[in-house]
């Protein structure tokens, strides 16, 4: 995905352009950390901003070039999580990012304006408290279900913990965004253990899956503006977020399956607790999975990539939770 997205700046900047040293530096650019999720909000300020209608211009060139300049230069490393093949974490406050990146965090994160959540910072204690029970998670996951594991740790290069500012209508796990490619975001309040954010962690990492996948070519064709029940939010959301949520639910599913099994083999009574926390989060992603189908195949305008990925999903599925998928 980084790759395709340097591919797509390449044309309005030009390889190696001023705005962007190094562009056709190679897949290695990812590792430098020139191609973070903040140079990509950048990127898509810049195509919202008047400067944005001539992407070639001199003066778009400056403007991206003046928002490349610091990005990222204080997201380094949670100590607890100094393991480069682990996500980084950080929190909104003036000790990780600059007012500026704040900004686009919360631009690009917040997009319901009849749903803010108004993110906010952690202060440095709670965040570390937060990033030793991702990293937890982590561990949990990389035991039970290492290929997926390895998924997540190339998909996901940042973790935003924020708590929301209590005006929000819904409450929220976590968020992601296409303009934010690589990065989730994480609602502290929403995971008192670390176990809870097993599953926000594959089901956040999913919809960067899905953003990848569908980069060039829309999922449905439905109109972006019209919205539907959603068995996953009390609003009514448009078709692309249903068919998110129903291939989330689905990568969910797989996630908690490989962990009960792994659980099963254990015989401790922390297992045991955890193993029955995890069937009950399990029957209900593959109850909403079906819920969201039921809404797809009865209004959903799915484009041929939209159609072959939920059969993928469906069958998955179809064939390992047959007695959910019944009931």
């Amino acid at each position: 995905m980084s790759h395709a997205l340097r591919q797509s700046l390449r044309q309005p900047f030009g390889a190696g352009s001023a705005a962007w040293p190094g562009l056709d530096a190679g897949p290695a650019l990812a590792q430098e950390g020139l191609l973070e999720p903040l140079v990509f909000g950048a990127y898509f300020d810049l195509m919202a901003s008047p400067e944005g209608a001539e992407a070639g211009s001199p003066a778009a060139q400056a403007w991206l070039g003046s928002r490349f300049s610091g990005l990222g230069s204080a997201a380094v490393p949670h100590e607890a999580l100094a393991d480069s093949a682990a996500p980084r974490i950080s929190t909104l406050t003036l000790l990780h990012y600059s007012e500026q990146e704040m900004a686009c965090w919360r631009r690009w994160l917040d997009t319901e304006p009849d749903n803010a959540m108004v993110l906010m910072g952690l202060d440095e204690a709670s965040l570390q408290v937060e990033a030793e029970k991702i990293l937890k998670a982590l561990q949990f996951l990389a035991r039970c279900a290492p290929e997926l594991c390895a998924e997540l740790t190339v998909l996901t290069r940042d973790i935003l913990v924020a708590r929301p500012g209590g005006g929000q209508l819904l409450d929220f796990r976590g968020a992601s965004s296409f303009a934010l490619w690589g990065a989730i975001a994480v609602n502290q309040q929403a995971h008192p253990h670390w176990w809870c954010y097993v599953s926000t962690l594959v089901h956040e990492t999913a919809h960067s899956l899905l953003f990848a996948r569908a980069r060039e070519e829309p999922l449905v064709l439905n109109d972006p503006d019209a919205r539907y029940l959603s068995p996953l939010r009390a609003d009514a959301r448009p078709m692309d977020g249903i068919f998110h949520a129903a291939f989330v639910s689905a990568r969910e599913a797989c996630a908690l399956d490989q962990c009960l099994a792994f659980l099963g083999e254990q015989t401790d009574p922390e297992s045991t607790s955890l193993a029955a926390i995890f069937e009950a989060e399990l029957a209900g992603s593959v109850c909403a999975f079906w819920d969201c189908c039921d809404q797809i195949s009865k209004y959903g305008q799915l484009s041929a990539l939209g159609q072959r990925i939920l059969d993928e999903a469906r069958d998955f599925v179809s064939e390992h939770f047959t007695v959910l998928s019944q009931a």
